[in-house]
């Protein structure tokens, strides 16, 4: 088959499967697959959800940017699957197993969104392992999620409204990822009828712009959504809580605190995680 780099030999139906990034390790999780061995167990535990855990005998095969090559390679895996932004042990990983290379994030220069490419990858790796009929169960259940979502926003009142969805963390600096109209989650969100407020003439290839808090007193949305670490809440800290407390959308009751468990770079169940997050904090559940 064919990947972003070219022409890729696999098995018919593989069975000792390796992801690097959290999003395949998702994906196959969603159809009923526990790979061999995965990148950063204990950070895909924290922020990704999914109704599947991983099983005890999955092996940690290290960070996603850095992996374990001996790891990897004792493993015996007959396929490995990354994103196309982790090119640096790319040969290596290759000299190891077939190698499937994804790009979750498409370039503006191509007609194809994050959300076509995130429902494509997701039915190709079921068709791949032999799941294909759970990857079509598994997408409708996206489809149903986002209708069901579109009602009851209808239901509340608070259908067609405006939002900006924001991640926040600290580091050296206060810092907030705005995510605009190409990301993933802006048409995840949009397609439950609300409208991403947030449209940058211009975003990153990952769909989000970097700001101080002080650049959200700009904003003009009726919504905000806010994902932040529990202990690590760049939005309510103590030196930020005025600029913030400060904020229209604060003021009249609207600046949302999603679960720092809410994975906006995911498949189609995190997807769904996000959807029910909002939707509930909309509508007061």
């Amino acid at each position: 088959m064919r990947d972003v780099t070219g022409q890729v030999c696999i098995p018919k139906a593989p069975k000792r499967i390796v992801t690097i990034e959290w999003t395949y390790s998702e994906n196959l999780l969603a159809l009923g697959i526990q790979p061999v061995g995965m990148a950063d167990i204990k950070g895909f535990k924290a922020y990704v959800k999914t109704p599947t855990p991983i099983a005890a005998s999955v092996k940690d095969v290290g960070e996603r940017g850095q992996v374990s090559l001996e790891v990897i390679a004792a493993l015996k895996p007959d396929l490995i699957i990354n994103q196309s932004g982790d090119y640096s042990q790319r040969d290596q990983l290759a000299r190891i197993a077939p190698t499937l290379v994804f790009n979750p994030y498409p370039s503006a220069a191509t007609p194809q969104t994050a959300y076509q490419e995130m429902r494509q990858t997701f039915a190709l790796m079921g068709r791949i392992t032999g799941r294909s009929a759970q990857a079509t169960r598994v997408l409708a259940q996206l489809d149903a999620e986002q209708a069901a979502a579109r009602r009851t926003l209808t239901a509340a009142g608070r259908a067609g409204q405006t939002f900006v969805l924001s991640q926040g963390y600290t580091y050296n600096t206060p810092t907030m990822r705005l995510f605009g109209t190409r990301s993933l989650a802006s048409e995840i969100l949009e397609r439950t009828g609300l409208r991403n407020a947030y449209r940058p003439d211009k975003a990153s290839d990952y769909g989000f712009d970097t700001l101080s808090l002080e650049g959200l007193t700009t904003l003009k949305t009726q919504n905000f959504f806010a994902i932040a670490p529990e202990d690590d809440n760049v939005f309510t800290a103590s030196g930020n809580r005025a600029v913030w407390n400060n904020l229209d959308f604060v003021k009249q009751g609207r600046g949302y605190s999603l679960d720092p468990a809410t994975w906006v770079f995911g498949g189609p169940y995190s997807a769904q995680v996000l959807i029910r997050q909002v939707v509930d904090v909309m509508t007061g559940k």
